[in-house]
This record gives C-alpha cells, sequence and structure tokens, in this order.
C-alpha cells in the first residue's frame, strides 16, 4: 500500500469515529440528582373559598436512578429524626417586609414542628443502575391560620441513597386566601 492510501485509510479511519462517536446519543453521566420546576397548582374546594392545598410538580433526573427510600429504610442515617430520614426537603417561606424569611411552623396543639418533608419511594430497584428521569408531584398545605402574611413559596431539594443532594428549586409566589 502507498503513503497517500495509508493516509487516505487512517483519515478515513479517523472520520469514521469522529462520525459515530457525535451521533451517538448524549447521556446523563451525574450521580447526583438534578430538579427542575415545573408547576404549582392550588386545589380549590368545593365548600368554601379558603384555599387550603396546591399541588406542586418538578423533575428529576439522575445518572445511575438510586432516588428513593424503601419503607423500611430507617435504621441509622434513614432513622427517623435524622436528617436523612427524608429524601425530600421542602420548607416554607414566608415575604415578610419585603424579604423572604424560612419560616418554622408549630402546631398550636401538640407544640411540635410542622415539616413539609416527605419520603420519595424506591424509583429503580437497588440492583439496577441506569439512567432515570421523570417527574414527582406532591400535595402540600399552604393555608396557615396563624400567619398574617398572605405570599408564600417553597424551596425544595431531594437526596439519592448515596447522600447526593439535589440543586434547590423554589416555587413562585403563591398568594394564599385567608
Amino acid at each position: 500500500m502507498n503513503r497517500e492510501k495509508k493516509t487516505f485509510v487512517i483519515l478515513f479511519i479517523i472520520c469514521s469515529l469522529c462520525t459515530f462517536h457525535s451521533c451517538k446519543k448524549k447521556t446523563l453521566s451525574s450521580k447526583i440528582p438534578e430538579i427542575s420546576f415545573l408547576s404549582f397548582e392550588k386545589i380549590i374546594p368545593t365548600e368554601g373559598n379558603i384555599v387550603h392545598k396546591g399541588i406542586v410538580t418538578f423533575s428529576y433526573s439522575d445518572g445511575n436512578g438510586d432516588i428513593g427510600l424503601k419503607q423500611n429504610d430507617t435504621l441509622g442515617i434513614h432513622s427517623k429524626g435524622q436528617e436523612h430520614y427524608y429524601n425530600l426537603w421542602i420548607n416554607y417561606q414566608e415575604m415578610q417586609n419585603g424579604k423572604w424569611k424560612d419560616i418554622q411552623l408549630i402546631d398550636p396543639v401538640s407544640k411540635e414542628e410542622i415539616f413539609f418533608h416527605t419520603r420519595i419511594p424506591v424509583l429503580l430497584p437497588y440492583e439496577q443502575e441506569q439512567i432515570i428521569k421523570g417527574e414527582i408531584s406532591d400535595t402540600i398545605f399552604i393555608y396557615n391560620p396563624l400567619s398574617k402574611y398572605d405570599t408564600i413559596r417553597f424551596s425544595l431539594q431531594i437526596a439519592d441513597r448515596e447522600l447526593n443532594k439535589s440543586n434547590i428549586i423554589i416555587t413562585p409566589m403563591i398568594i394564599r386566601t385567608k
């Protein structure tokens, strides 16, 4: 084979590999979950005009699919009272005097803190590892009779089983009815 043919063959192989590589479907490779806000919808009750709840919806993606906890994952770092008992943290904020403030809600009867946090169930079996994407919706209470402020929002964050925390998303302003 002469030199020109060898050069042509090598260039052809390189171009073919580059073309094949650029045509490959792009995949999510991060093992850190990512979330994006999609919507918030007030639930209008059938009786009365006070809106008590809303539904927040967000999308998620994770490069290895390890989002979610089993119902019996309640020991060690996942035990009640520990930070990672929950894997979806929802924080309540009020607009007070032109500034957003994180609010800790206390039940007036039990005097215990009211949490909006929850546990996302297993989305992909533990033994599998693959890219997952989807949407999660959660119903949350928005009526706070103890507050004189009517403008609220929520911040949300999730964590996977390796304790990787996602980015934080924030809902738009929500005007509560009193």
